[in-house]
């Protein structure tokens, strides 16, 4: 399993609006919806996501996962937390400020790049250069392009798109403190 939606209530048509524009490798029904997918574009699922939670007039919670190889700990960690989320669309980014345990948040939610060194290098020498690719490029003495592949890598496994100001200054402040 690649990426889950996790919505605080059973909707059924929610259920069925989502299996129109997606593949469902598995669906659990209890206390919350959590819908399974194959690991298709974040922005493919966001946009999706916002149109039915418009189009449906949702009042709910939906948390749409990083793509992760166990997304276990992910869905336990929101399932816990949704009690302090106002309704509304939330990725990582969004929710770590409401975690009772921020560290435990930040290790699930990074998954394998909170132990990743090289790549907490290339996150100082990024925020050291205010998010400028080029410069942060040329201080890594590597191409532009590599960096961008890096950055939506980093995006499409976490949901912490580092070209937005928000979920970079999130990530920097969780490093730093």
């Amino acid at each position: 399993m690649h990426r889950f939606i996790l919505i605080n209530e059973v909707n059924n048509i929610f259920l069925k609006q989502i299996e129109t524009f997606f593949e469902i490798e598995k669906v659990k029904k209890e206390k919350n919806l959590i819908i399974y997918l194959e690991n298709y574009p974040l922005e493919d699922i966001i946009s999706t996501i916002k149109a039915l939670y418009i189009d449906l007039l949702l009042n709910n919670i939906v948390y749409i996962s990083g793509s992760k190889n166990n997304l276990a700990k992910e869905e336990e960690l929101i399932s816990n937390n949704l009690d302090k989320l106002d309704n509304g669309i939330y990725l990582a980014p969004q929710i770590l400020p409401f975690l009772s345990n921020k560290e435990e948040g930040l290790k699930v939610v990074l998954d394998n790049y909170y132990n990743d060194i090289a790549f907490k290098e290339l996150l100082e020498v990024y925020f050291n250069n205010d998010l400028n690719v080029l410069s942060s490029a040329n201080n890594l003495y590597i191409h532009r392009n590599t960096l961008l592949y890096k950055l939506n890598n980093f995006y499409e496994h976490t949901g912490f798109n580092l070209k937005h100001f928000k979920d970079a200054a999130t990530l920097y402040f969780y490093f730093k403190c």
